[in-house]
């Protein structure tokens, strides 16, 4: 019996060096039928100057202008022509066997949604690994704070694009989430606990966006899917993991007095002892925030 094809598709803007790595993690999967798709969103450099031209499986586009990750995703969704659809940052790596153990886990147990474990690098270093284990519906626990982690994580059968939309242009960051919710509400996800992806980190990154979380990601976030809570009888806990991470952001941003607020105000919505650590540790902003931070990862 003949595998369905996956489409993987790799937004890029001027990383030629971390393509190219990009093209390598899915050439080396064990996985025998793919198409991989490049978009490139306006580059300096065309892709086009990059990419290997004597490979059959790669498909590039070029934007006509810098339209962002989003759009780029988008764009790729359009083109793919695979049963099955999986997203690679430019700067992200596979484990070999990840495509393969996720079509294996697709058709085991049914679901259109398939998602992996992740090891988080910076500078190297592993400094956090998560090991996923929701199944089945789990929109209740996207809407309370459940991470899924980046779309390097996740494979979709593409009638979940038809059933669901496509990914949010209008939101800044956060449109992983955001989508995941969405397609948690057409079909049921599967996870991988093994970290099949290595996400590497570098100084400055669009996560860190704090005024753009603020102003246009929370805002959109209420608008699109507070009634859901409120059907699931978790809109306060939502309410409050969307301060919460507008709080870890404004901590990455070095906002302490905006994180502060962020956390009292999660903490008044949803009470928790997460939360009233993080607040405590902010008394002095940075000179207390720093060291509990060191603190606590040393006990993990």
């Amino acid at each position: 019996m003949t595998k369905p094809l996956v489409s993987v598709i790799t937004p890029t803007y001027d990383r030629p060096e971390f393509l190219l790595s990009a093209i390598e993690t899915v050439r080396s999967q064990t996985y025998p039928r793919t198409e991989h798709i490049i978009v490139d969103d306006h580059s300096h450099t065309p892709a086009t100057d990059i990419v290997p031209s004597d490979d059959p499986n790669i498909i590039t586009y070029r934007h006509d202008q810098n339209k962002g990750a989003n759009t780029a995703r988008n764009t790729g969704i359009d083109i793919a022509t695979g049963e099955y659809i999986a997203f690679l940052d430019d700067d992200d790596e596979w484990e070999p066997t990840k495509i393969e153990r996720q079509i294996d886990t697709a058709e085991q147990t049914g679901a259109r949604a398939v998602y992996t474990g992740v090891e988080q690098e910076l500078n190297g270093e592993i400094f956090a690994t998560q090991t996923p284990n929701l199944n089945g519906n789990i929109t209740r626990d996207l809407l309370t704070g459940a991470p899924l982690n980046s779309t390097s994580t996740i494979m979709f059968h593409e009638n979940i694009f038809d059933k669901a939309g496509k990914f949010d242009e209008k939101l800044p960051i956060n449109q992983d989430w955001e989508f995941y919710i969405r397609a948690s509400t057409v079909t049921e996800f599967a996870a991988i606990p093994e970290p099949l992806v290595t996400r590497h980190h570098h100084d400055s990154q669009i996560s860190d966006d704090y005024i753009g979380k603020r102003d246009v990601t929370v805002p959109r976030m209420l608008e699109k899917h507070l009634d859901l809570a409120s059907s699931y009888g978790v809109d306060q806990e939502f309410k409050a993991v969307l301060q919460f991470s507008l709080g870890a952001t404004a901590v990455r941003s070095e906002r302490w007095s905006a994180a502060r607020y962020h956390y009292f105000r999660s903490l008044l919505l949803s009470p928790s002892t997460t939360v009233l650590s993080r607040l405590l540790a902010l008394t002095f902003g940075r000179w207390s925030y720093i060291p509990a931070q060191k603190i606590r990862r040393a006990l993990v």
